[in-house]
This record gives structure tokens, sequence and C-alpha cells, in this order.
């Protein structure tokens, strides 16, 4: 307040004394003032998550307080507006499951077959968010193959194939100490009878290292494409003695090259690339025309057919995918349409 000689800001009684000299009596001013507090309000606000919030035409979304000085409308003095706002995070709830390799999770309306993280996100009554977060882990194939030798007439066991008295190749289940989960292991059981044993593999350059098995012949990771041949002496002891035959083993390294196939359309193949033993989802809308009679065929990196089969329903999955490679997958609908494309298995 500045008038008659005052300046002052402090409510209450006060006097100013003027002294005017020249004979005249001195006066006294009183000033009675009244400081009228300035309006205040506040405001506590909680809102969830995503929502939005209007406060005197501003969209408010992060907590925070929030102040706004409100326009006189007496005594010429302004109000303030205060508001405290509170946003609660989401409710985020976290599970964890783990199914096997030829296994599927239900989880917020989808079915799923492929390792990661899900997000299923829904609303209450009141209009706040609850998520759960699913990390899903699908368990690779453990299926395995080996090569086995022994001596003819007598019998093979081991820790997975027991009383085996023929030479060939056998399959057994296999429940994998790993998340409980069903599979398989095959042996190539060869019979050593005094004859010169012949056997043939092929692998790609990014199946190495190899190990030949019964040996200790390794081709290291880096080995250049071609045909190589060993020869060594396969022995074997029993209880009813030994007995050997010589090994004459051909490995050929293929160099990584695409299938040759005709001009045909591209398929989507996920997870892709893939690590071995782990199966490939195929992505394909079929009709239920093009799906009857379906054949779905898995080639080598050279050319040469791994697996032909006609799936029992949707989604197409592919496994046997058990070295490294390039694999190509084709499939020949219903109407006879092709379709390709290829799986990188590291």
């Amino acid at each position: 307040y500045d008038e008659y000689g005052f300046s002052t800001d402090m409510g209450g009684i006060q006097k100013q004394k003027f002294a005017f000299g020249d004979g005249r009596c001195d006066s006294v001013v009183y000033l009675d003032l009244k400081v009228i507090p300035v309006p205040t309000s506040v405001t506590t606000v909680t809102i969830c998550q995503g929502q939005k919030y209007q406060w005197n035409g501003r969209e408010l979304e992060r907590s925070g307080e929030y102040t706004d000085t409100l326009q006189a409308t007496s005594c010429d003095c302004d109000s303030v507006a205060t508001l405290l706002l509170t946003v609660t995070d989401a409710e985020v709830t976290q599970i964890e499951e783990t199914v096997c390799h030829d296994g599927s999770f239900d989880f917020g309306g989808r079915t799923l077959t492929e390792s990661g993280v899900y997000r299923d996100t829904v609303t209450d009554e009141s209009g706040c968010m609850a998520i759960t977060e699913l990390t899903l882990t699908v368990l690779p194939d453990y299926r395995r193959s080996y090569t086995a030798y022994f001596c003819a007439g007598t019998t093979y066991s081991d820790e997975n194939f027991q009383g085996v008295t023929e030479e060939g190749t056998y399959t057994n289940p296999l429940t994998s100490t790993v998340g409980g989960c069903d599979s398989t292991v095959t042996i190539t059981l060869i019979a050593l009878g005094g004859d010169t044993v012949r056997v043939t593999d092929s692998i790609t350059t990014e199946e190495l290292p190899y190990t030949i098995d019964g040996t200790d012949i390794t081709y290291e990771a880096g080995t250049e494409p071609g045909t190589y041949t060993d020869t060594v002496e396969i022995s074997v002891s029993t209880e009813a003695g030994e007995c050997s035959d010589v090994l004459i083993h051909t490995l050929v390294i293929d160099d990584v090259t695409a299938f040759n196939a005709a001009e045909v359309k591209e398929l989507i193949l996920t997870p892709n690339p893939v690590r071995v033993h782990e199966s490939v989802m195929v992505h394909l809308e079929l009709t239920p025309e093009e799906r009857e009679g379906l054949t779905v065929q898995v080639f080598s990196s050279t050319g040469s057919l791994m697996r032909q089969f006609t799936p029992d329903g949707e989604p197409i999955t592919i496994d046997g995918l058990d070295a490294a490679g390039v694999y190509m997958v084709r499939i020949v609908d219903g109407l006879g349409k092709v379709y390709t494309g290829k799986v990188i298995v590291r």
C-alpha cells in the first residue's frame, strides 16, 4: 500500500505523523489496512497409467504438482489453484513357462509356439490397465543320432539300446532330463565281421567341426569343401573276445548353396535362423481346397530329399533339423501351387 505517506504490505492499524512547522500543529494519520489472503485451492487426483486428466485447459498424464493462477472475480485478487496428480503404474505380473519343442502355450487368446517375451493387457472396471508379461521358453528337440559298431554274432547294448543282435538303424523314445520332454534317439549299428566297412556321410561347411563316430578323427571348422576319405581300423572288445574291421569313411563337405528350384512363391519361415533341433513354423494362409492333399518336402543343401510329409493340421511345423546347415522347404498345395523357403540352422 502506497498512499498518504505509507508504504507497507502489513495488515493492521498504522500511524504516520506529519510535522507542518511555521507555527502549525502536527497531525497524525492513522491507517487501518486489511490484507486479504490470496484464495488458494488444492485438489488431489489419482489416475491410472495410460489415462489423461483435463485441468484448467491442460491435458496431464504425468505425476506431479501443478499450479495455475485464476483471474480474480472480486477484490481485484487473483486465486491460485494447485493440483496434486498421481499416476499409478500399471500392475505388471510376470510369469515364466516352458514347453517342449512340439508343444504350445495359450496366452491372451493366442496359441504360442515360439520362445519369446509376450505381453497381454486388460483394462479393469476403473479403466486401469493390468499387464501380464510371459517369458516363454520352447525347448529344442533333443533327438540324438549316432553310429556304433559291434561284433557280428554278439549282442549290442548301451544306455539307450539293449540286446540288439542285428545291424541296422534303430530308434527309441528318449525322455530328456531338461524339461521332461519326450524325444527319440537313433542309432546306426554296424556289425564287424572281417569285411571292409564303407560309410559315406555328407555335410556342409556349416556343420563343421565333424567327428567320425568310433574314431578320434575330427574335421575342424574351416575345412575346405571337398571329398575326404579316411581309412582306419575299428576294434570292439566284448566278453567273447575282440573283433575289428577296416573302416573306409568318405566325408563329402559341400559349400552352402541354394536349392535349385523353379520360380515359385516365397515362404515365410520363423524363427530363421534357427538353432539345431529347434522347430520352424510355416506361415501360409490356405483355403480348404489348397489345404487338402498338401505336401511338405525338406531338402538338404545338396538337394537331397530329407523328409516328406502331409501335415495333420495347422500350424505347419517342421522339425528334424538336427544338423547345422541350409535347408530348403518346398510345399505343394492341393491345387498344385508351389512355395519354397530357406532355413538357416546354426
